[in-house]
């Protein structure tokens, strides 16, 4: 095996108190003194599994009377782990009990009781013991090697690239919960209450202290100076040979959330809403951790739902002179670095170089944080590998659909392994059993039979092997529930048009025609890329690619009819939000068309704004019958809000029978202008693409 995994999350220890009024060692007479035997089973709480008996190879019971440690003792241990046993006198009065369980020298388990001890009496206690660490499940990250910042997208405190050597470190898998929060300090100051949701409304000062307090719970050196938090001094002692919880530096942290990717976000290039809460989903709030999918690294929420407070101090120009090996940020500063994004933040700020700075002593409710250990060695890396961890089945009438799950051994023994289709009656899987030697892979076909039950839409593939310390591993189930839909319309005129045949490619081939009121819908489709055909007699054909990506995806036609040679027209489509997007066209310097004509096909300049669409979706079409000089178009965001990058705003430029160009909004830059292209007077475009503050016009 190449580690060593510990499953007592939870135990309950029994204390078996028998309390004698005498002892050979003690006056009978002597006040105030009693005998207790302690006896400890270990037995599964509810809701918790322990994988192995041998849970400890230690263990030690302090009690203590006030403030005051009266007896400390090692437990005998028993039947390999599984029981505990201690006979010692302890004064008579409120005690509270301590005990403390080791694995390999590691504090892995602890708990508490208080009991009010009596002459000539027995008491009976419990006490809930609790994994040392598992109020934070920390992951453990492999030192090594990545390039910090981003070469090409991102501001200029991003740059310059440049590498970054670290050693290991363990990371909490989600954000501080809230419920944890209030179990170790005592209150919650965060902004959106809910147990599960990440604490938030905190400054820096108070992000450590719990570092500090958790480290002293769970028997850890404390890393900061309590006296400088308590006072919030500028200079905080930091002690990096501790033992105990502290806050990320910048470099960790990136480190973690690439999880050994070089995109700009872990999952790829672009946004996607099934990793991030942020400005496009979240409903402008926070959400439980843990609810959107991971990176590779098994960690949640990197990106987006609250932005993370780091140990740093935040400079602009610190990566010009950052040292390779280690780095722990400037000596001295006025903000402290924060990452992640958060829940109110444009796609652009979520990216996992993306870096932004607050004063520490400012809480705010984008912030929360996730705390960091020193590593000890190499994380542990499961011996079941398997790919894909989610499978979506897209559901067609009268056919059944087959996916693949692959399973990799990694580790050093021969793995038996069994698969179990949890509770989805529509699916199989198969095979149902298999050994896999070191290195090995094996293809599993999940197979959904659409004739199947459907009401139980979600489930989980369980995969399991004959190794007591592999974990179960477990694979998401769905049925597909999204789709691509959207509206035929024509874009002289913006009203629908009915009958326009559009196909689908991909994945799956379909075929389906607009209705009367324009719309048509492609339901349940696996995630993937589709190329989309819409066609129309008297019309120019259109095609498009859509991803879809677990949400469902809008794509929207505007057909215009065939033009004459020398003619154009630029139609402006877009999504639901920001709903009123506004085309520009100008043309020499003296003609800006944009909400009304400012000539005819007939008339100089020789242009019509045919459609100016308020409503959302578009289109905003404008036809150039003649070109008596250069031109340029712009798209600007009336509504102001939300981001014109989340609007899915296409424009496509037809002239005599075809689509001479077509633009998408750029998902960088910054400002509500997208300068789209400039057409010469000879016809020839020359795309701009990129969005400004500045109007393009003159």
């Amino acid at each position: 095996m190449t580690h060593t995994t510990l499953w007592m999350n939870r135990c309950a220890v029994l204390l078996l108190m028998s309390l004698m009024g005498c002892s050979s060692q003690h006056d009978p007479a002597a006040p105030g003194i009693a005998r207790l035997i302690l006896q400890l089973e270990w037995t599964d709480a509810p809701g918790y599994c322990m994988a192995s008996p041998a849970l400890v190879d230690s263990a030690f019971v302090m009690v203590f009377q006030g403030p005051d440690l009266v007896v400390r003792r090692a437990m005998e241990i028993l039947e390999g782990g599984a029981r505990g046993r201690l006979e010692l006198e302890v004064p008579v009065g409120q005690l509270r009990v301590r005990v403390e369980a080791f694995r390999g020298g590691l504090l892995s388990s602890w708990g508490e009781t208080t009991v009010t001890v009596v002459l000539g009496a027995t008491q009976t206690a419990r006490v809930t013991m609790s994994r040392a660490g598992a109020m934070l499940d920390m992951v453990a990250v492999a030192g090594g090697a990545f390039n910090m910042g981003s070469p090409n997208v991102g501001e200029s405190i991003e740059r310059p690239v440049h590498p970054v050597t670290l050693s290991p470190f363990s990371i909490a898998r989600f954000e501080v919960r809230q419920q944890y929060y209030l179990a170790v300090m005592g209150d919650n100051p965060a902004v959106f209450q809910g147990a599960n949701r990440p604490v938030e409304g905190l400054n820096w000062f108070q992000a450590a202290a719990f570092c500090n307090a958790l480290s002293r719970r769970e028997g850890y050196d404390a890393f900061y100076d309590d006296a400088d938090l308590a006072a919030q001094r500028q200079t905080v002692g930091m002690n990096w040979d501790a033992t105990g919880y502290r806050l990320p530096t910048e470099a960790e942290w990136e480190y973690a959330c690439r999880a050994g990717t070089s995109t700009e976000y872990s999952w790829g290039d672009a946004i996607d809403g099934r990793y991030c809460w942020f400005e496009g989903n979240s409903g402008n709030q926070t959400h439980d951790v843990g609810t959107r999918q991971p990176n590779a690294w098994g960690l949640h929420d990197m990106n987006g739902n609250v932005s993370e407070w780091c140990n740093d101090w935040f400079d602009p120009d610190y990566y010009a002179a950052s040292p390779s090996a280690g780095p722990r940020g400037p000596s001295t500063g006025t903000f402290r670095v924060i990452r992640g994004g958060a829940y109110s933040f444009p796609d652009f700020a979520c990216r996992s170089p993306a870096r932004s700075q607050l004063e520490p002593v400012q809480p705010a409710s984008i912030c929360g944080f996730r705390p960091v250990r020193p590593g000890f060695g190499e994380p542990a890396v499961p011996d079941i590998q398997v790919s894909p961890r989610e499978i979506t089945f897209p559901f067609l009438p009268g056919q059944n659909t087959t996916l693949t799950i692959t399973v990799r051994n990694a580790g050093a023994l021969i793995l038996q392994v069994d698969t179990v289709a949890d509770d989805l009656p529509w699916l199989s899987v198969s095979p149902a059993s298999f050994a896999l030697a070191p290195g090995e892979t094996q293809e599993l076909t999940a197979t959904a039979n659409t004739s199947a039950d459907l009401t139980v839409s979600s489930g989980t593939v369980v995969i399991l092997s004959n190794d007591p310390d592999e974990p179960t591993v477990v694979v998401r189930a769905v049925v597909a529930t999204v789709g691509i839909s959207g509206a035929v319309t024509d874009a002289q005129t913006g009203s629908a048009l009915a009958d326009a045949r559009v196909d689908l490619t991909g994945p799956v081939t379909r075929s389906t025609s607009s209705g009367a009121d324009g719309r048509y819908e492609f339901p349940a489709l696996s995630d993937g890329t589709y190329r989309l055909t819409a066609t129309r007699s008297g019309y120019i054909t259109e095609s498009r690619d859509v991803v879809v990506a677990g949400q469902p995806m809008v794509a929207n036609f505007s057909l215009s009819r065939e033009l004459a040679a020398g003619q154009y027209r630029i139609v402006l489509t877009w999504g639901t939000s920001p709903n009123d997007l506004d085309s520009h066209l100008w043309v020499g310097d003296q003609y800006h068309i944009y909400y009304s004509s400012r000539g005819s096909q007939a008339s100089e300049p020789f242009v019509q704004l045919d459609v100016d669409d308020t409503s959302g979706e578009g289109p905003e079409t404008i036809t150039i019958y003649q070109l008596i000089a250069g031109c340029r178009y712009g798209v600007y965001n009336f509504s102001g809000t939300p981001d014109i990058k989340t609007s899915e705003a296409r424009v496509i430029v037809y002239s005599g029978n075809q689509v001479t160009a077509s633009f998408s909004v750029p998902q960088s830059g910054t400002g509500r202008w997208w300068y789209v292209f400039d057409l010469s007077q000879s016809g020839a475009i020359t795309p701009r693409d990129y969005l400004t503050d500045s109007s393009p016009g003159p």
